[in-house]
């Protein structure tokens, strides 16, 4: 009876080792879902803040000038934007519409393979 018993630990040892490898390895697979990074999220990220700080800085440019002088900083702020953006791969787009009087109105358009967002704008 002894041998029996003994034979028997053997096999319930066994079958609880499979069991438990295989409920870990059904809790992994249940959970694989969330520890997956998406890389490309992180670019969309990159792209809307490079998008939305260009938006600020014309803000920030057309409330710290006048009328006379503001026209030639915006097609500047424009033109320089633009050339050092198409340098990183980005197709931005600055189109005024009214820079002078204000309110200075236009869109901005940000074009990339992945992503395109425009924005009309407002500023006074």
């Amino acid at each position: 009876m002894r041998r029996w018993f003994s034979f028997k630990k053997g096999q319930f040892f066994i079958i609880s080792t499979i069991l438990i490898v295989a409920a870990l390895i059904s809790i992994e697979g249940y959970f694989s879902g969330y520890t997956e990074i998406d890389p490309l999220s992180t670019v969309d990220v990159s792209d809307q803040y490079i998008f939305w700080n260009v938006d600020d800085q014309l803000r920030e440019t057309v409330s710290n000038y006048n009328c006379p002088e503001l026209t030639t900083i915006a097609k500047e702020y424009e033109y320089f934007v633009e050339s050092e953006l198409k340098r990183g791969g980005y197709d931005l787009n600055i189109h005024f519409t009214r820079i002078c009087p204000k309110p200075t109105e236009g869109y901005i358009l940000l074009i990339t393979d992945r992503t395109f967002l425009n924005k009309s704008f407002s500023y006074s």
